[in-house]
C-alpha cells in the first residue's frame, strides 16, 4: 500500500538480456530485445545511433555488438550492470561464425572534463568498441534536431560512416525494433490482470492502468498497440471473446518525463505512423501533471500556480522528497530522472481526486476508479551520479552516496 492505495509495480527493473549482453537491463533490455534476437543473416554489419554521451541505450547497443564479436563481460568485467535478480526468459541466439558488426555513435562534442577522465556509459561503451562520432552543437542541432524530437528514418544528410548493412536506431531506440519487446510485455501484463480476474483477487469488471515513465512514448505506444495484437492474444491461448474481456480493461498511461504532454503526443503518433503501427491516432493517454503550488505569491489565496512539469535532469526539492518516500516508507529503490517524476505526478493525481470528489470542474485523471499498476524501467545503474548532482545543488548530504 502506498499512500493508502494498492499499487502494483511491474519489476521491469529486474529483466535483463541473459547471456554476455551485459549493460541491457530494464526497459532497455524490453526496446533493445528485437535487435537482439536477429540471427546472424539479419544482423546488420553497422549500427548508428546518436544520443547523449551517458545513455543507456549507447551502452546497450555497445553491448549488443559487442556480444557478436564476441567480446562479453568475461572480458569487460565493467560493463555488466547487474541486478539483484532478474529474468532469464528472453532468448538470444548465439553466435557460431566469428564476424565484425560495428556500432558507430554520434553526439555532441564532450565536454572538457569527460574528454580527458571518460567514466560512466561512455567508458563502458568505449570500452567494449564503440566509435564515437563527435558533432559540434550546431552540426547536431542541424542533422538530428526538431521540435518533436528525432525522427524514427535516418537523417537524409547522415552519410553512413561505413559502407555495409546498416540498421539506424534512433535516439532511447524509438523505433519498430522495440515493438518485439513490447509485445512479450503485454502478454505478461494481460496474463496477469487475467489471473486477478479470475482467481478472486479483484472483481472480474474491474479495470487496471498501466503507468509508463515516458520519454519518446516508445514502450508506451507499443504496449498500447500490443494490446490490440493478435500476436498478444494468439500467445495467451485465448479466443477472440476472451481476449477482448482482458484487454478492454487495461489501459496504458504515458506519463511525460522529457516534455509535457503535447510533445509526448506527438512523439508517440509519428512513431505510430513510421513503425506502421497505425494513423498516429491510436495512441496511449497521458498523464498530464496538475500544477504545482508554492507560498508567497502575493495572490488572494496566498499561492501561485506553476506547471507540473519538472525540467529533465535538473534536480528538485520535490523529487528527492518523493525519491526518499517511496525508499524509506515502502523500500521502493527508483531513479530521479523518469522513477521520482512519475510518481510525483500519480501523488498529484491522488490528492486532486480526494479534493475533488463531486466537484464538477474536476478535470478527469486517466488512473482515477482503476486499480493502478507501475512499470519500474530501471535507470538505477545511473543513481549514483544523479544524486551527486543533488549534492552539488546542496539539497544532499555529502555522505548519502555511497560509492
Amino acid at each position: 500500500m502506498i499512500r493508502d492505495r494498492l499499487v502494483y509495480i511491474k519489476r521491469d527493473d529486474l529483466l535483463r538480456l541473459p547471456g554476455s549482453i551485459g549493460g541491457i537491463s530494464g526497459n532497455k533490455a524490453r526496446k533493445m530485445y528485437g535487435i537482439a534476437i536477429l540471427d546472424d543473416v539479419e544482423f546488420p554489419d553497422c549500427l548508428v545511433s546518436h544520443g547523449g554521451p551517458q545513455s543507456n541505450a549507447m551502452l546497450s547497443l555497445a553491448a549488443i555488438a559487442a556480444a557478436r564479436n564476441g567480446r562479453g563481460d568475461s572480458k569487460y568485467p565493467d560493463v555488466a550492470t547487474p541486478t539483484d535478480k532478474g529474468e532469464s526468459d528472453f532468448p538470444l541466439p548465439s553466435a557460431e561464425t566469428e564476424r565484425t558488426s560495428r556500432f558507430f555513435y554520434y553526439t555532441k562534442r564532450l565536454p572538457r572534463y569527460l574528454r580527458n577522465q571518460p567514466s560512466g556509459n561512455l567508458l563502458r561503451a568505449t570500452a567494449l568498441g564503440m566509435e564515437l562520432m563527435e558533432l559540434s552543437p550546431s552540426e547536431y542541432s542541424g542533422i538530428f534536431g526538431s521540435q518533436d524530437g528525432t525522427s524514427g528514418r535516418p537523417p537524409s544528410c547522415l552519410v553512413c560512416p561505413a559502407p555495409h548493412r546498416t540498421l539506424w536506431v534512433p535516439q532511447g531506440g524509438a523505433c519498430s525494433a522495440a515493438l518485439p519487446g513490447a509485445i512479450r510485455l503485454a502478454v505478461e501484463v494481460a496474463t496477469f490482470w487475467d489471473a486477478e480476474s479470475s482467481g478472486g483477487n479483484v472483481d472480474k469488471m474491474s479495470e487496471l492502468a498501466v503507468v509508463v515513465p515516458s520519454g519518446t512514448g516508445t514502450t508506451a505506444l507499443f504496449l498500447h498497440r500490443a494490446l490490440q495484437m493478435n500476436v498478444t492474444r494468439e500467445a495467451m491461448g485465448l479466443t477472440v471473446e476472451e481476449f477482448t474481456k482482458v484487454e478492454s480493461r487495461i489501459k496504458i498511461v504515458a506519463a511525460p518525463c522529457v516534455g509535457d504532454a503535447d510533445y509526448l503526443r506527438r512523439q508517440m503518433s509519428r512513431l505510430d505512423i513510421e513503425a506502421g503501427t497505425g494513423n498516429g491516432t491510436n495512441i496511449p493517454e497521458v498523464l498530464v501533471p496538475y500544477p504545482r503550488f508554492t507560498k508567497g505569491s502575493g495572490d488572494s489565496i496566498g499561492e501561485k500556480r506553476r506547471s507540473g512539469y519538472f525540467a529533465f535532469g535538473d534536480p528538485h526539492p520535490a523529487l528527492l522528497q518523493t525519491w526518499k518516500e517511496l525508499q524509506d516508507e515502502h523500500d521502493i529503490f527508483v531513479d530521479l530522472l523518469y522513477g521520482a517524476p512519475v510518481w510525483n505526478n500519480m501523488f498529484g493525481h491522488w490528492i486532486n481526486s480526494m479534493r475533488n470528489i463531486g466537484s464538477k470542474n474536476k478535470m478527469l485523471s486517466p488512473i482515477d476508479g482503476r486499480r493502478v499498476m507501475y512499470l519500474h524501467t530501471g535507470g538505477l545503474e545511473g543513481l549514483s551520479s544523479q544524486l551527486t548532482r543533488y549534492i552539488h545543488k546542496g539539497l544532499l548530504e555529502k555522505n548519502t552516496v555511497q560509492k
